[in-house]
């Protein structure tokens, strides 16, 4: 077990938890822990699969509640957006996907510490609109808990039933995105196998463990400190869109491979009647283990006549 595994572990523990009480978190912890390692676009595939499992288990112990009539409706059309989102995730670049998940995570983030989060409400027809949106951002980034939670305030849901119902249309909108992921990126997430089973681990104990152990925290103390939390993870990904952002547009997808040389300089030929064009350069570094750095500047050079 490498150290990032069981950081990995522990983080999908403490989410499970956090999920158990508040009825969102895996998606918004786990995913961000793991692009730090994987990059957005394999996180989000990857985190569905013990999201679903820890989605599962509070659907089974919370089923006797659940409100069927707004599963039909609410559900469906939660559902109808996770799948596009996740046929949106297939088209995006990591970097895209790594910008919209760090505003939704310091959107998430301030609202739980300013307390808008329970503030905010949609009409009946916004709750529509808001479910479908929700569903959207949960299949293009895995994100989807806090407004699916506002949306469905605007159906006057029995306080009970609340979480069950929340939980059931989670579960709509795992079952619409997974088989995309697992079609668009099988092979990604079976290359993470280890990581997934650790967080599938983690995820379990944390959700049958975790209530009884944040139960003892007031509420209104644990959503301000769950909010700072997802606020950070949401500046860190925003800091990680802005680097990945900078490599995009420094890629040189349109320069051809010059040479690989251990020495500080190198010669480069020219054929006749090339003399007076600019030639284009960039470098980059490549250790013994294969592991490549940041691509270089632009810098060009004119030849001689």
């Amino acid at each position: 077990m490498q150290l990032f595994d069981a950081i990995l572990a522990a983080v999908a523990a403490l989410a499970g938890a956090v999920a158990s009480v508040a009825g969102f978190g895996v998606g918004s912890l786990l995913t961000p822990t793991l692009a730090m390692q994987t990059g957005t676009k394999a996180a989000v595939a990857a985190v569905t699969i013990p999201h679903m499992v820890a989605t599962s288990i509070r659907f089974w112990q919370l089923r006797t509640h659940v409100d069927w009539k707004v599963v039909k409706s609410f559900g469906l059309t939660s559902a109808a957006g996770g799948l596009l989102g996740a046929l949106l995730h297939g088209l995006l670049q990591s970097a895209a996907l790594t910008a919209v998940l760090a505003l939704l995570l310091i959107f998430a983030g301030a609202a739980g510490i300013t307390g808008f989060a329970e503030r905010m409400r949609f009409g009946r027809a916004g709750a529509w609109i808001a479910g479908a949106v929700s569903g959207l951002f949960g299949g293009l980034v895995g994100n989807q808990g806090g407004i699916r939670s506002a949306a469905m305030l605007g159906f006057n849901v029995r306080r009970d039933a609340f979480v069950a119902t929340a939980t059931a249309v989670a579960l709509l909108v795992d079952a619409a995105r997974l088989p995309v992921y697992l079609y668009l990126d099988g092979a990604e997430m079976l290359r993470l196998w280890p990581q997934i089973a650790w967080m599938t681990a983690g995820v379990v104990i944390g959700t049958l463990l975790g209530k009884r152990l944040l139960q003892r925290i007031p509420e209104t103390a644990f959503r301000r400190v769950l909010g700072v939390l997802i606020l950070l993870l949401g500046v860190w990904m925003g800091f990680r869109a802005y680097i990945e952002w900078s490599e995009a547009r420094a890629k040189p997808v349109t320069l051809v491979l010059l040479t690989m040389t251990t020495k500080a300089t190198f010669p480069s030929e020219f054929q006749p009647g090339e003399g007076g064009k600019t030639t284009v350069y960039m470098a980059r570094w490549i250790n013994t283990c294969g592991e490549k750095g940041p691509w270089s500047e632009i810098f060009s050079a004119t030849e001689a006549a």
